[in-house]
């Protein structure tokens, strides 16, 4: 409260103050510290943290990435995945559904074919909502790919994302001469069919 007080004020030597209190060794002290950082317009001392952040320290820093612009959100997520436990990965995973960009597009994908469920739900989540064209245009390349196992990906990855052209490409591989690649995206569509597409 007093530390709240003196930051809020802009009191001499309150900014170093705050410095020492994200750096305690106590817990809660970092939680609240991180949180009235972020509240006042302090962000730039919790990046530079960076790896002295641990434990559910990154939770809150999670719950609060709207201080930040995109990049450095996105930033803050992927390091909260590297560093943070099993939790952590998982809500660093979702966050990218409203931050992520392209330097977030193979960490989602790879986590979607993980065998991890939580992590593989977190990824699916954080594709369908991600914004921007990064991960479109990842999923489009796939498809153009000459790999197998790249265009199953991205026919995958179709049932949680809507690109453009999404059911063009999806009723081209249905009616190609490959089987099972026919069966991933005829799961795939199922995802949002409409009676058209039922005839089709």
């Amino acid at each position: 409260a007093a530390l709240l007080r003196l930051v809020e004020s802009n009191s001499t030597g309150s900014i170093d103050l705050l410095k020492v209190a994200l750096l305690s060794s106590n817990s809660q002290v970092r939680s609240n510290a991180i949180r009235l950082a972020m509240t006042t317009g302090r962000q730039s001392l919790i990046k530079n943290m960076g790896s002295r952040i641990s434990g559910d320290n990154w939770l809150v820093v999670l719950g609060g990435l709207s201080a930040f612009e995109n990049r450095g959100a996105e930033s803050l997520a992927l390091m909260a995945f590297e560093a943070g436990d099993h939790h952590v990965k998982v809500q660093a995973i979702r966050t990218l559904g409203t931050y992520g960009g392209s330097k977030s597009v193979d960490l989602l994908l790879e986590n979607f074919v993980s065998g991890d469920k939580q992590l593989q739900q977190a990824a699916a989540y954080a594709i369908e909502r991600m914004p921007g064209n990064a991960m479109n245009g990842r999923v489009q390349k796939m498809l153009n790919s000459e790999s197998s196992q790249d265009i199953k990906l991205a026919v995958s990855v179709l049932a949680h994302r809507n690109t453009p052209y999404r059911k063009n490409r999806l009723f081209r591989i249905i009616g190609g001469e490959d089987s099972e690649l026919a069966l991933a995206a005829l799961k795939s569509i199922s995802t949002n069919v409409e009676e058209e597409d039922l005839y089709r």
